[in-house]
């Protein structure tokens, strides 16, 4: 069906084939990433949105970009914690997550959990475990 002028009501739709088509070109390629956030005109005669595709873990590169602001290092992430006696692993941040920002699975039953920082500040990061 053909769109004659952007909405709020039809850029939902607008922005799933968009996204369908790059996820199906991602998968071809091995990459990751899509569409961000869309703006349009009052007229609706046209949109501009932000397009991120990246190579490798999209998590890490976020984490690279904003851990700094926690007082976390980069090679923080992928490091291993004990918390109440169950080991978990660092594995993304939530930068508008303000109380919870961190993100990390516990290792034995796989469910991600966030975490404050001053959790991450009070416990000994050990190098990422090999088994």
């Amino acid at each position: 069906m053909p769109v004659d002028k952007i909405t709020k009501d039809n850029i939902g739709l607008i922005r799933n084939s968009y996204q369908n088509a790059i996820d199906k070109e991602n998968k071809e390629l091995g990459l990751t990433g899509g569409l961000g956030r869309i703006t349009y005109d009052t007229k609706g005669d046209r949109f501009s949105c932000k397009f991120e595709i990246f190579t490798g873990n999209p998590e890490r590169i976020k984490w690279d970009k904003h851990c700094y602001k926690y007082q976390m290092k980069s090679e923080h992430f992928g490091q291993t914690f004990i918390y109440l006696a169950e080991r978990y692993q660092i594995d993304g941040i939530s930068s508008k997550k303000c109380k919870y920002p961190i993100k990390a699975i516990n290792l034995d039953t796989g469910i991600r959990h966030k975490f404050p920082v001053s959790t991450l500040h009070s416990v000994t990061l050990v190098q990422e475990i090999t088994s």
